[in-house]
């Protein structure tokens, strides 16, 4: 069956390649000379680069092995290399220095691949091949830092583990997710070293992924090695099918919305060459290149020669710290809000370490509001922000929290009183699914998403997800099944950002007597309890 699958996908690949019309045109040369940044390169291949708003981290995959884990070697094209990790590399008065791996639980023996770093550098998503990728929602996955810790890997899921189950696609080399958060693009195939397709996935207001759908951009070659810019639009790839210079050139296009893509552009000489020219990303405040020529990373400040065309639309960059003042760095949310429809636009964290955030946003003239939200101790501060011609690219906002001025009681009473907290309602919903289904269907998600949004507003809350079935099969196999719609409305709470105790009960609860298809139908189920603090 799976034979058949994708020789039907292979021939209708190809009829829609052979409709394809676009085509590519070329940059002039560039007046630049870009070198191999000795300081970050390894005898193996370091690729897959994914860089901070602020130019201050560079993110890349490094099969240099020197880790604990690091036992198993491979080869690429004839040079031996250990399974991929994820490293990084801050740049220190102006000079990158020597590049860190991260640790478990990120980097493991499975091989970890192509992260991307949020615009406030607080998430680091990535690939891994894990063992259990099928059942954590792998194989994309992402996890927080905390202070100096990376912590909480969590898959993705959703449609994109869908994708993956469904397509049988063991391979990929690239993947980018927009500043913005909510666009996703994956290079992925059969085989590693065969021909790779671009695909594209959406995340909706829920935090769902949507199933990736193949970019129109696609050729019946090698399309791989894909970056999101600075506007969450557009896009950096290399591919050998639109001809060029030679095996794998870079291209720039942008994303208009589903599978659709804007004009195409080779970005020429001297970052294309005959040699494999991929993995180009651009730090569009400060004009510099980033890109990866047969396995090292490059480097070329673009100086005054910058065509535009090869640039994301503009954007402003927000840089800042939050403090506590006379103690230090404050872990807290920040909003960006567009005042003339109440919008967020985009958000960020700030490091409890070093207080220090970042975001990026698109650059529409008007009034905007930045809110920051602390986790308790502090009510909120704003802050009025205009965006017009003569706002600079990069902007810088800090914040610093006087205890004296802030940590004001809520209703002043003449004398201490304790007032006991009676506990809010608990909400509960029961979500019920088809025979032998795990899956979410639309009416549900609405009522788990009501749940979201109250445990969100408060401050403490216990979330509890009990599975059950009907008696159709066996014990052993009911176990299961209610373990899987367990986890299924788990992962989409954790898709909130939210935790949840989960327990299985299989059969041996019913709800009603399984004594009727109706009455099966009504033991399908999943119950949630939100008791709010």
């Amino acid at each position: 069956m799976r034979i058949l699958y994708f020789t039907l996908l292979l021939f209708c690949s190809a009829q829609i390649w052979a409709q394809d019309t676009k085509k590519a045109i070329t940059l002039p040369d560039w007046p630049v000379k870009p070198t191999a940044l000795s300081s970050l390169n390894s005898p193996q291949r370091d690729i897959n680069l994914s860089i901070t708003p602020n130019g201050r981290f560079l993110y890349f995959m490094s099969g240099r092995g020197q880790q604990p884990w690091s036992q198993s070697s491979t080869s690429y094209k004839g040079r031996p290399e250990f399974d991929g990790d994820i490293w990084y590399a801050e740049k220190k008065n102006g000079q990158w220095a020597t590049p860190q791996c991260l640790q478990a639980p990120i980097n493991t023996h499975s091989g970890e691949d192509e992260p991307n770093i949020s615009a406030d550098g607080q998430t680091v998503y990535f690939q891994s091949w894990r063992d259990d990728w099928a059942s954590t929602g792998g194989p994309y996955y992402r996890a927080e830092l905390r202070g100096e810790r990376w912590e909480n890997p969590r898959g993705l899921g959703t449609g994109i583990t869908r994708f993956f189950r469904g397509t049988g696609f063991t391979a990929t080399d690239g993947m980018s997710i927009a500043p913005n958060g909510r666009v996703m693009v994956v290079a992925c195939g059969g085989v590693y070293d065969g021909p790779m397709d671009l695909f594209v996935s959406w995340k909706n207001e829920e935090g769902i992924w949507s199933v990736p759908e193949r970019l129109d951009v696609c050729t019946r070659g090698d399309e791989r090695s894909v970056f999101i810019g600075a506007d969450s639009k557009t896009l950096y790839f290399a591919s050998d099918g639109w001809g060029g210079f030679g095996k794998l050139d870079i291209f720039k296009t942008t994303l208009e919305g589903g599978a659709t893509t804007g004009e195409l552009i080779n970005i020429g000489q001297p970052f294309n060459t005959p040699n494999e020219d991929y993995g180009f990303l651009l730090d569009a405040p400060r004009n510099d290149v980033y890109f990866v020529r047969e396995g090292d990373i490059y480097y070329a400040n673009l100086g005054n020669n910058v065509d535009a065309r090869i640039k994301p639309e503009a954007v402003v960059i927000i840089n800042g710290t939050v403090r506590e003042k006379g103690k230090g760095a404050l872990e807290s949310n920040l909003f960006f809000r567009f005042d003339e429809t109440d919008d967020i636009l985009t958000k960020a964290r700030s490091n409890g370490l070093s207080g220090e955030y970042s975001m990026s946003l698109p650059r529409y003239p008007g009034e905007y509001t930045l809110r920051v939200n602390f986790a308790e101790g502090y009510p909120s501060i704003e802050q009025k922000v205009i965006i017009d011609e003569n706002t600079p690219e990069v902007l810088e906002i800090s914040f610093e929290v006087d205890p004296a001025a802030t940590n004001e009681p809520v209703v002043e009473k003449p004398k201490p009183v304790v007032v006991a907290k009676t506990p809010a309602q608990p909400m509960s919903s029961i979500i019920l699914f088809a025979f032998d289904q795990a899956v979410i269907n639309e009416s549900s998600r609405t009522d788990l998403l009501a749940i979201a949004e109250a445990a969100k507003k408060v401050g403490s809350y216990t979330l509890t997800i009990i599975g059950h079935t009907d008696d159709a099969g066996s014990s052993d196999y009911n176990q299961k099944l209610s373990e899987r719609r367990a986890k299924v409305v788990a992962d989409f709470f954790a898709s909130q950002g939210l935790t949840a105790k989960i327990a299985a009960k299989g059969e041996s609860v019913p709800a009603v007597a399984n004594d009727s298809d109706g009455n099966k139908a009504k033991n399908r189920r999943v119950e949630v309890v939100l008791e709010m603090m």
